[in-house]
């Protein structure tokens, strides 16, 4: 499940993605960044909480791949940056590897008690 959550900053786009996330909640959020792409006219910073979201095992990973591999040309095209904040430090390590190999995104990952530290990074040098 994915919801849209509130930060201090206006120019972030936030999500908190709770336990799993499906095929909709996938084409939700790429319909939220290319709103919001389009309303400000520039680069979207992402900010996503995980809660509860498990362990990232191959299949998982080769699962969600392919949910966002339909979208991935529009994501290079319209997000600048990315922070995923989670006090999962494997699901940080994982994700920190797979955005190694996407040169166009900037990405960086936080624990739960660095939200503000991960905001903070998204506007910085933009």
């Amino acid at each position: 499940m994915i919801k849209l959550i509130a930060v201090e900053n206006p120019e972030i786009l936030a999500f908190k993605v709770i336990q799993e996330l499906e095929k909709d909640d996938v084409d939700w959020l790429i319909e939220r960044i290319a709103k919001r792409e389009k309303r400000q006219d520039e680069s979207v910073l992402l900010y996503v909480e995980f809660e509860d979201f498990g362990e990232l095992t191959i299949t998982r990973i080769w699962d969600h791949f392919k949910m966002l591999l339909n979208h991935i040309m529009e994501l290079l095209a319209t997000v600048k940056k990315i922070a995923v904040v989670t006090s999962n430090i494997s699901l940080r390590e994982k994700l920190s590897m797979e955005f190694k190999i996407v040169p166009k995104i900037a990405f960086n990952s936080f624990d739960l008690h660095e939200k503000d530290v991960a905001a903070d990074w998204l506007v910085k040098e933009k």
